[in-house]
């Protein structure tokens, strides 16, 4: 666990015209944030992967709003087996008393329009604009730590297995879903190695904690631990195209909490 300092505001390079130019309601967002494939060579050549853990298997509840699931504080909860548990993270959802300073308010992703149409919604909600939604909650995962800020690439990372999603504080996980794995909490994010194996991993327990999850439902519910859009292969995960947003910040070995 260590601690995050953000030295500057997000910047999203290049323009979301270049991507999307017939999503006419998305381009006249003043907000100017979208995910979507990026031209690598538009980063910084000292730009690295930050791997963002988006709590997917927490449903709508991720976005913040209270009337979808989330806590009044911004976290989502997790609903299973007549329990509702609030999931923890780094950075509650955006427009929230928990939101991470120097964060994005708002963002356009095509995922996010498939995600509304399959529940049949075709304008937008909140008066946004279609696929324009806050920035979910989520976790942060780096390969290693500095004290000099520099600018990190977002890797979208969607957990759908809620046995390996870390605690915040502690950095381990703890099974709340049964499991036809061994271990199952044995690939916890709190690692890249432990990232990689997520990505490769089947596990029942995904199918029993997403049942009635439109996100899951939308992407056709995979059976894998995480999926990362517009990525297929473990190999692509270090050389990720499919975010153009950057963030600078300096992340030193600092353990952030009181003992």
């Amino acid at each position: 666990v260590i601690t995050f300092y953000y030295t500057s505001q997000f910047m999203c390079t290049p323009a979301l015209t270049t991507f999307f130019p017939n999503e006419t309601q998305a381009n006249n967002l003043t907000m100017g944030c979208e995910v979507g494939a990026a031209q690598m060579s538009a980063f910084p050549s000292d730009a690295e992967p930050v791997y963002v853990l988006v709590p997917a298997f927490a449903g709508l509840s991720i976005f913040g709003v209270t009337q979808l699931g989330a806590t009044p504080q911004g976290f989502p909860v997790f609903e299973y087996n007549g329990q509702n548990i609030t999931i923890l993270a780094d950075c509650g959802a955006s427009l929230t008393k928990t939101a991470c300073p120097d964060h994005m308010t708002l963002v356009y992703s095509p995922a996010f329009t498939a995600v509304e149409e399959h529940l049949g919604i075709k304008n937008g909600v909140f008066g946004l604009p279609e696929g324009v939604l806050p920035t979910p909650a989520h976790s942060h995962l780096v390969t290693f730590a500095t004290n000099q800020s520099i600018p990190w690439y977002l890797v979208i990372v969607l957990v759908f297995d809620p046995n390996i999603f870390p605690n915040p504080v502690t950095g381990q996980c703890t099974q709340i879903v049964p499991s036809n794995l061994s271990n199952p909490t044995a690939n916890c994010l709190n690692s890249y190695s432990a990232l990689e194996a997520a990505f490769a991993t089947h596990d029942s327990a995904v199918s029993t904690a997403n049942t009635n999850n439109p996100i899951w439902q939308t992407l056709g519910g995979p059976t894998l631990q995480v999926v990362v859009p517009g990525i297929t292969s473990v190999s692509q995960l270090s050389s990720a195209s499919n975010s153009n947003m950057l963030l600078y910040f300096s992340d030193p070995a600092v353990y952030p909490y009181p003992f």
